[in-house]
């Protein structure tokens, strides 16, 4: 366990009411060894040194002195700093906050720098988790074993003693272990090891992963007060879920271990979920996995979602598909290389702070005005959730989060306040949420704009609620985290098949966020899907791709190829001067000499030598055109008498430059002029995406008449096997019918032929047939037995069923010769 040592960290805590009565308490400085530490508490008249010790899981604790309280007295050392500072009893609470809070700090001051595991497997009742420090711990009962993950014969000798103590025999807790061993070996690689020349042993770092194999990580967090090691404190926890989409599995011990202390519980209620809500998810996904037809579909949680945000908010067709779908991309973004963001822009009372509400409200978001780096960096790092930024000021560190925060694996370094040695790597990768109005739209850098959806609020009367209660919208974040659990692989599928599409008609950062909202409307049904592929043809023709000033050399470049072949005639917006002829050269091999008045001419209809904005641009354009920053820019040079420099632009280039961006084009250049001299149609740079639309919509519909064939299929089969059994059970039951009828005939001539055997036998047994006449008193009918003139009739005494029975039972009896009838009947009766 490594040292650690800080000084001057904390802010001041005030004790009194007015500011001469003042204590000024804070930490100034801070030690912790994993077993034994302390904490130095400045005061502002006498400085403290709570000792701590930890004994297992005991924690000892002294005031300038050898720890030997416990924890649970902490009271006893707050009565002291009390009493000797002269302070008042009512603020006992706030000094024993104060206090248990900077023993928490301290024991635990190490936690960031603990390893987090990455992969963990199942052996009998033992975890067996891996960690980034290439270590294993195995978890069984109350104990901890920890191996090196290099050491594979330790590692088995443990996994053979758990096997024994579970009860297997020597044989078969070895062939447990080897068959653990080899699936081991396929999912886990082994460290790479180097030695350096003077001993130093360097070892490869494991990585986590998301998505391991077939199966996902996914993070729930809960907030609420927790106990730990004697400590209650309130904070946000992880809870690991492992999903793949079958399976559901909540690991004992968690892959995430460090515990994100927030004070304020408003600013991460979205965030995270509550017990209650953590006991319920769980029970749902139980549900769910007996019965997965109460896993909601895609369709399902869309339609929940479009239904509800009409409820609060005014808003167009449009922008309500795309923030429904939106919404339900945050929770699954992670799990994806790139995302996007929304920008809400809308004049003051348009309905944006309604827009940006209902969105924290559906989504795992914070919601930050004007905040600092420290914030975002503590907020992002720990808690991986969307970020709304509400009308802020976007300084120079704000624009870099946010130009390079929609890319997975995109850090931001930053050096330690206290330990200017230690780098720290802030996560930018999240999706965002803008408000602002339509001034400050122009202010958010263009790949900012690029990278996200705009929504334009208006101003809409109508009835709608004011505030969104999370209990009211629960079912739907329930259904969220549902899709999440049991259905992202089929994102995940999709996503990757469109993506293959939709790059080849796509590109810049339309090709960042169109894929994501093409697959989600994909999954949920055709009629969301055309919408969507239309949202994206109208906003792609409207997309900004490169610089106002680029945009405006690459017009004024087109114009003057048109203007060199036509002479300006027929230009129908303006006619040009003679001297733009002596600013245009044609070259062969489709190269063009031009100097950068040239492009203003044609841009601007003139040229006047003491316009300030002309002789700006002219010196703006130069500058562009000479630094190289354009491809399609082959060279330059000095000419005339005035020494003018004049650039060289290859056609091919320009035309393979604007392929890549598919800008608008005026529609005052004579395309079809410049495509018979040069050979280049400059109408052909934009992909048809009419042709994206027909593919996706095509296979949409293969893979859905493929499910319905398969479902119809599937409900054939089972309506057949039913129908095949309920004819079977009619065969089985006529058969068995017959069967009974011919059973109870037979069975009747049997007993018939029996009694007859048996009054045979019994007539034998008696002599002669009048003497058996003379003793039968009782009705053959009754199939009564012989007895003597003094006894009753059976009928008469038992009634006519018992005197069945009991007649049965005397002619058995009689057979075995055990006594007489009479006998019998005689035992029977008294």
């Amino acid at each position: 366990m490594t040292s650690n040592e800080n000084h001057n960290e904390n802010k001041n805590f005030y004790i009194g009411e007015n500011s001469n009565n003042q204590l000024d308490f804070k930490v100034v400085g801070r030690f912790w060894n994993g077993k034994y530490g302390y904490f130095v508490l400045e005061t502002g008249i006498k400085k403290y040194r709570v000792e701590i010790r930890k004994r297992g899981k005991a924690i000892l604790l002294g005031l300038n002195e050898r720890p030997h309280i416990p924890k649970n007295r902490l009271d006893i050392i707050i009565s002291k700093i009390i009493e000797e500072l002269n302070i008042r009893k009512k603020d006992f609470r706030k000094i024993r906050d104060l206090v248990e809070k900077e023993i928490w700090k301290t024991v635990y001051s190490d936690l960031e720098d603990r390893p987090k595991s990455f992969h963990r497997e199942k052996f009998l009742n033992a975890s067996v988790v891996f960690y980034e420090d290439n270590t294993i711990r195995i978890y069984y009962n109350n104990d901890v074993y920890r191996v090196a993950i290099t050491d594979a014969a330790t590692l088995s000798t443990k996994l053979y003693d758990i096997a024994v103590k579970e009860g297997y025999n020597p044989e078969e807790a070895s062939r447990l272990v080897d068959e653990f061993m080899k699936k081991l070996s396929k999912s886990v690689e082994p460290p790479s090891i180097l030695i350096l020349p003077d001993g130093t042993i360097v070892r490869s770092v494991q990585k986590d992963e998301l998505i391991r194999g077939d199966t996902a990580r996914i993070k729930l967090w809960v907030y609420g007060e927790m106990t730990k090691d004697g400590f209650s404190f309130e904070g946000v926890r992880c809870i690991v879920v492992m999903s793949d989409c079958v399976n559901i599995d909540f690991p004992e011990h968690e892959i995430d271990e460090g515990v994100v202390m927030i004070e304020n519980v408003k600013l991460v209620e979205n965030v995270t979920l509550s017990p209650e809500e953590v006991e319920r998810l769980k029970n749902i996904i139980e549900k769910c996995i007996t019965d997965p037809s109460l896993i909601p579909s895609w369709r399902d949680v869309f339609q929940s979602l479009y239904t509800t945000i009409g409820k609060y908010i005014g808003i167009d067709e449009r922008s309500k598909t795309l923030v429904v779908l939106y919404i339900i991309h945050t929770y699954f973004y992670e799990f994806f290389p790139i995302t996007f963001y929304i920008i809400i822009v809308g004049e003051s009372g348009s309905g944006k702070a309604n827009l940006k509400d209902f969105i924290s409200k559906l989504t795992r978001s914070v919601s930050v005005a004007q905040p600092t780096i420290a914030a975002l960096y503590r907020i992002v790092n720990n808690l991986d959730c969307v970020v709304i930024i509400d009308e802020t000021k976007f300084d120079s560190f704000l624009r870099l989060w946010m130009n390079v925060g929609n890319r997975r694996g995109t850090w931001i370094p930053r050096a330690d306040k206290e330990d200017q040695d230690r780098i720290r790597a802030m996560k930018a990768f999240s999706p965002k949420v803008l408000v602002c109005q339509p001034s400050q739209l122009s202010k958010i850098p263009t790949d900012t704009r690029n990278r996200s959806i705009i929504i334009n609020m208006k101003r809409v009367k109508g009835v709608f609620e004011r505030e969104v209660k999370r209990e009211e919208v629960w079912p739907i974040i329930e259904k969220l985290y549902l899709l999440k659990i049991f259905r992202w692989k089929e994102y995940y599928r999709v996503f990757q098949n469109l993506d293959q599409i939709i790059s080849q008609y796509l590109g810049g950062h339309a090709r960042d966020k169109w894929p994501h909202l093409i697959a989600l409307a994909y999954l949920i049904g055709e009629d969301v899907l055309k919408k969507v592929l239309d949202y994206c043809i109208e906003d792609y023709a409207k997309r900004e791709e490169f610089s106002e000033l680029t945009r405006y050399v690459v017009n004024g470049i087109l114009r003057c190829v048109s203007v060199s072949l036509t002479g300006g005639q027929g230009q129908g917006l303006r006619e040009y001067a003679t001297e733009l002829m002596e600013e245009v050269e044609t070259e062969e091999n489709g190269v063009i000499k031009l100097t950068s008045k040239a492009i203003v001419i044609v841009n601007e209809g003139f040229y006047d030598q003491r316009n300030k904005d002309h002789r700006s641009l002219v010196r703006q354009i130069g500058r562009l055109l000479r630094k190289g920053a354009l491809p399609f820019v082959v060279g330059y040079s000095r000419e005339g008498k005035k020494r003018t420099r004049t650039y060289y632009i290859d056609l091919v280039k320009l035309y393979n430059f604007l392929k890549s961006y598919e800008p608008e084009l005026p529609e005052d250049i004579d395309f079809e002029i410049i495509r018979e001299n040069y050979g280049i149609d400059f109408k052909k740079i934009f992909s048809d995406l009419s042709l994206m639309k027909e593919r996706i919509i095509e296979l949409w519909r293969e893979e859905n008449e493929k499910y319905t064939s398969m479902t119809e299929k599937a409900e054939k089969k089972k309506n057949e096997k039913l129908n095949g059994m309920s004819e079977k059970t009619s065969e089985m039951s006529a058969m068995s019918a017959k069967k009974n009828i011919h059973k109870e005939s037979k069975k009747e001539n049997i007993n018939e032929e029996k009694d007859e055997k048996k009054i045979s036998e019994t007539q034998k047994e008696s002599g002669s047939v009048k003497i058996s006449e003379e003793k039968l008193l009782a009705d053959i009918t009754d199939v009564t037995d012989v007895f003597s003139k003094r006894l009753v009739n059976l009928s008469s005494t038992f009634g006519e069923d018992m005197a069945h029975k009991l007649s049965k039972i005397l002619m058995e009896l009689k057979k075995k010769e055990v006594m007489s009838l009479e006998d019998l009947l005689l035992t029977i009766l008294f």
